[in-house]
């Protein structure tokens, strides 16, 4: 028989073989055979997983630009939060700051409501600054009430006390003299201790006494204390700086500062009290 016309060729044949697979599939899974129930749930499992594999890099791909997006939103979010973050603590920090310059303006001011009340003003008429002496002569004496020991103040800071007095002069004992040793609290506690003028020191002055393992402060304020009866409880007397300190000798190193410049001082307040 000719192939050409031969109705069982081989297209023919693939045909009928797919046909025939095809219907026992269908009479298999109708007749409900339990065999053929486990071999088909292999196959489904192996399609389902198949298609899961072959399909996941496709829905990562269209996914990355989600990714993207989600990361840099992310970014910018977390920028956001490190600036909101940093305007919070500058707003903390100003607000203390503001807040310790409210409180000693409030000192500064009820200090010079007092001491308005307390002293007499001095001129100045003559400055001496040697090694073993510091010094200033004021043209106010006993005949308007001046008395050895009365402290004496420059816009609101002690600088020294009185060591001699005459009837119409007065000589004062500045706080950097060598001799001069004032007895002052320092601190938000109080801490006791004695100021004492050191000429041979950079700043010109040393605090003694201070209890076993203190550590002065930057911005720590001294203040007379009146605990051998000598002065004035609560003149201001300076502010602490430059606290420095060193592990291998224990010792620390500070600076002073003070609301006046000596040099500059033509006039000065003298407690009468």
């Amino acid at each position: 028989m000719n192939a050409k016309n031969s109705w069982f060729d081989q297209s023919n044949l693939r045909f009928f073989l797919l046909f025939s697979a095809a219907c026992s599939f269908i009479y298999l899974d109708n007749f409900n055979q339990k065999y053929f129930k486990n071999i088909k749930a292999v196959i489904n499992d192996a399609v389902a997983h198949s298609s899961y594999i072959i399909t996941w890099p496709i829905k990562e791909v269209l996914n990355v630009p989600g990714y993207v997006m989600h990361i840099v939103t992310l970014n910018k979010e977390n920028e956001q939060i490190r600036i909101l973050q940093e305007e919070r603590q500058k707003l903390i920090a100003d607000n203390k700051f503001l807040r310790q310059k409210n409180q000693k303006t409030q000192r500064f001011i009820e200090e010079e409501k007092i001491y308005q009340n307390e002293t007499i003003p001095a001129k100045v008429i003559l400055r001496v600054n040697t090694i073993t002496s510091s010094s200033l002569t004021i043209n106010k004496g006993a005949g308007d009430g001046m008395k050895i020991g009365n402290p004496v103040v420059k816009n609101n800071n002690l600088i020294g006390q009185l060591e001699e007095v005459n009837y119409k002069s007065s000589r004062v004992k500045l706080l950097n003299d060598i001799n001069s040793n004032i007895p002052v609290t320092i601190g938000e506690l109080s801490t006791q201790a004695i100021f004492s003028g050191d000429p041979s020191s950079k700043s010109k002055f040393n605090i003694q006494y201070l209890p076993k393992n203190f550590r002065l402060k930057s911005e720590d304020s001294i203040y007379t204390s009146d605990i051998d009866g000598i002065l004035k409880k609560g003149i201001l007397v300076g502010t602490v700086s430059n606290v420095k300190y060193d592990e291998s000798t224990k010792k620390q190193s500070y600076s002073i500062n003070f609301n006046y410049k000596l040099h500059q001082t033509d006039y000065v307040s003298v407690f009468i009290n």
